[in-house]
Parts: C-alpha cells; structure tokens; sequence
C-alpha cells in the first residue's frame, strides 16, 4: 500500500479541476491489512463511509480482493452502506460489487468477539 493517499483526512482540502480531494493515509485510518493480494479493511461504527467506500474501490482498480471486517451494528451499517457508495464509485469504470457475508473470530483481550465479514466480489 505504499504511497496510497485518497479521499479524506480531517482539516485538510485541497481543490483540483472543480473536485474536492481530501487526503488521508488508509493503513493509518483504517487498520488496514494485506496478505498475499487481500485486503481487510476492518470497519467501525464511527467509519466514514465515503471514505471507506474509497479505499474499496481503489483495492478494486488494483486487483485485489477486498473483505470490510465488522463488529456491532453500528459497524456493520456503515460496512454496508460504504459498499453501496463504492458501487457508485466503480460502476462507471464497467465494475460490478456483490458482497458474501460471513462470520470470522476476532480474538480481543478480555474474550473472542464474532466479527461480520462482507467478501466483495468484483464483477466486469
């Protein structure tokens, strides 16, 4: 992910051809992880969807296979609505996102915790 820079960084705008850009670093902001041409981007109840719906479509120009990991249902709202967003974002380039849900085991400090798993499927 080096040197991937989109979409939103708090009190930070810069203005390019009559677009707003905001910047952010997504390993930073999203707790982003990579294994072998996956990425995980892990989604919180306070997640900005737009911006999430960002770093989905750009895992999706390059390549990769994307899954949002999420726990509660604040989480899970936004996971779903940044999908529906990042929709908005690919379609125009021919690019078509069903998601597979699923469930996965977060190990945390005090117990495990059930996490949902959307499996963005990328059609062309």
């Amino acid at each position: 992910m080096q040197g991937l820079f989109v979409i939103y960084q708090k009190n930070s705008r810069r203005s390019y051809s009559g677009f707003t850009y905001l910047k952010m670093n997504l390993e930073q902001e999203f707790h982003m992880s990579e294994v072998a041409n996956e990425t995980v981007l892990r989604v919180s109840a306070s997640s900005n969807a737009s911006a999430t719906a960002a770093a989905v479509a750009h895992a999706v120009y390059e390549g990769k296979k994307v899954s949002l990991r999420a726990i509660g249902a604040g989480a899970v709202n936004q996971a779903v609505k940044a999908l529906a967003i990042a929709q908005s974002f690919v379609g125009s380039r021919g690019y078509s996102l069903t998601c597979r849900p699923g469930f996965a085991t977060v190990p945390m400090p005090e117990q495990d915790v059930t996490a949902i798993v959307l499996h963005v499927i990328v059609d062309n």
